[in-house]
């Protein structure tokens, strides 16, 4: 099935959707804990936009214009709670627009798991779900006046941990579950 691309989604449990871009992707809907500040933080390193109530869901870039090929971890609907149920995929060139699921570090312990998703009027291309994923695309997919998570770490779902996600058979859904945590590895 040919799709077109996806935007892209972050978090300190984060995730990336790209999505095709000829135009702006639109959100339709979010649910949940997902939630749409008016603009992306300049700060997303460890420890800063911190919330134990909400997943941020931001506009990174968009209409961004790629010639080389790119790596994302989840291309196929399906619900994903296991690390090795994510595979390498690789996106060749094309325009998209990239957001970005956010859930900063908590500085305590007990906090209740966070649920909710985003419904796009468009397809999602790509799910970047590891943090060398995200990292690696910051310079083509980031927001340019946001500080990100440095390294490897802090960034991605740990799925192995109680965090999972569900693309939707129409692609246009994403779902995510997170669970905050004090600290957080790839």
């Amino acid at each position: 099935m040919k799709r077109s691309p996806t935007s892209r989604v972050f978090a300190a449990a984060s995730l990336v959707l790209l999505l095709g871009a000829t135009a702006h992707a639109n959100v339709i809907s979010t649910t949940g804990a997902v939630q749409m500040p008016t603009s992306i933080p300049a700060d997303l390193t460890l420890g800063a936009h911190v919330s134990g109530t909400e997943i941020s869901l931001f506009s990174e870039a968009t209409s961004v214009l790629t010639s080389d090929p790119f790596t994302v971890d989840v291309i196929n609907p399906g619900l994903y709670d296991q690390a090795n149920e994510l595979s390498p995929n690789h996106i060749g060139s094309g325009t998209f627009n990239s957001w970005l699921l956010h859930v900063g570090h908590l500085s305590g312990s007990g906090s209740p798991n966070l649920l909710g998703s985003v419904t796009f009027d468009t397809d999602v291309v790509g799910i970047m779900v590891k943090s060398t994923r995200m990292g690696g695309t910051d310079d083509l997919f980031g927001n340019p006046g946001t500080d990100y998570a440095p390294g490897a770490s802090a960034r991605g779902l740990e799925l192995f941990q109680g965090d999972w996600l569900e693309l939707s058979g129409d692609f246009r859904t994403v779902t995510v579950t997170v669970t905050p945590r004090t600290s957080r590895r790839d």
